[in-house]
């Protein structure tokens, strides 16, 4: 038994393996991100006919694998907007400390926006002006400085 976790209770390990993909085909729908949804479905129908044999509950996935396709075929998606984001200075946590990241922007979200929203979830940094490597005094610098740019 794997004890409780975060949103999930105390349950076997297939158990949590399938409340995990669940969780996970549910979590790519709502981002429109069906490709990978798809993926998710597929594992988790594997998963279901080769360790309890739920065949209810693969073809409930085989409906939302089909429901994908449907979506992927007939539903207008925006592209959506990736961007670099460095973390640099001595400042942050050392899991982020100059270390940098791509993330996707929500729909119709542009690089003012996004450095918006970023610079809102570190309070203090300075947005840095330039798209170069920073020199060493900014690496180094107690300060903490973020460097957006769209990929």
């Amino acid at each position: 038994m794997l004890p409780a976790a975060l949103a999930f209770p105390q349950q076997s390990a297939e158990e949590r393996k399938a409340a995990l993909l669940m969780e996970s085909i549910n979590n790519f729908g709502k981002g429109k991100l069906w490709e990978d949804g798809i993926e998710v479905c597929e594992l988790y129908s594997q998963f279901l006919k080769q360790s309890s044999y739920d065949f209810r509950r693969v073809s409930e996935v085989l409906r939302t694998e089909a429901g994908y396709f449907e979506s992927i075929v007939s539903v207008h998606r925006p592209s959506r907007e990736y961007f670099r984001v460095g973390h640099y200075g001595q400042g942050y946590w050392p899991f982020l400390r100059n270390k940098v990241y791509v993330y996707r922007g929500k729909e119709y979200e542009k690089l003012g926006a996004f450095s918006e929203r970023v610079m809102q979830g570190h309070p203090g940094a300075e947005l840095m002006k330039t798209n170069l490597p920073p020199g060493d005094d900014i690496l180094q610098s107690n300060k903490r400085y973020l460097q957006i740019c769209t990929v």
